[in-house]
């Protein structure tokens, strides 16, 4: 089973994401493998200081990740830009990890899901919700940033997301133990439908 994971910035897909991986899921996480892209000497990283330059790099030679995202989340345009490199790069590998064995089980941790049609590979879709306000929250403190640094962020990254059958929408304002036991009832319901089709 492929369960795809995606919600708005600061949504609390980490928790879910964590939770799964204590259940037997093998998680492949995006925002993990950007990191590994935009690592210096990596084909990625090189076509993002070409387009941007060198003013995004840090002493060490590392992006620096807060410069090039005031820089994209004022500018939709170059927004678009970063994607374009980096999603490439990104799908390539995502696609190299469900192919490559492991087990079966396995949660795609992806922010752009539909936008990078990868939810054409998964069997369910949990969609992560969160207050704006919440967001905004944990956007400040999980990245140091200012309030208005967090609200440009949190709404260059607006989306609206599709309904179907196959997606399951969690609201993730409450509690851990709360978010645990639906996600506890949401993996029976799974199963279940699993053991009906004979998987």
């Amino acid at each position: 089973m492929i369960i795809g994971l995606t919600g708005l910035i600061c949504s609390g897909k980490s928790r879910i994401s964590g939770y799964l991986s204590k259940k037997g899921f093998e998680i492949i996480d995006a925002d993990s493998i950007v990191h590994e892209q935009q690592r210096p000497g990596e084909e990625c990283y090189l076509e993002i200081v070409s387009v941007f330059g060198d003013g995004i790099l840090m002493e060490d030679g590392e992006i620096d990740r807060k410069k090039l995202g005031n820089m994209v989340f004022s500018d939709g345009d170059m927004l678009k830009k970063l994607n374009e490199i980096t999603h490439k790069h990104v799908l390539n590998e995502i696609d190299r990890r469900i192919e490559g064995g492991g087990t079966e089980d396995k949660v795609l941790d992806v922010p752009l899901l539909f936008q990078t049609h990868l939810d054409r590979r998964c069997d369910v879709i949990l969609i992560v919700t969160a207050s704006e306000k919440t967001r905004i929250r944990r956007l400040m403190k999980r990245n140091s940033l200012s309030r208005e640094e967090a609200v440009l962020r949190v709404r260059a990254n607006d989306y609206v997301f599709p309904e179907g059958d196959n997606i399951k929408v969690i609201d993730n304002s409450g509690t851990l133990k709360s978010l645990r036991e639906k996600l506890d009832l949401l993996l029976m319901e799974l199963q279940g439908q699993k053991a009906h089709f004979g998987e």
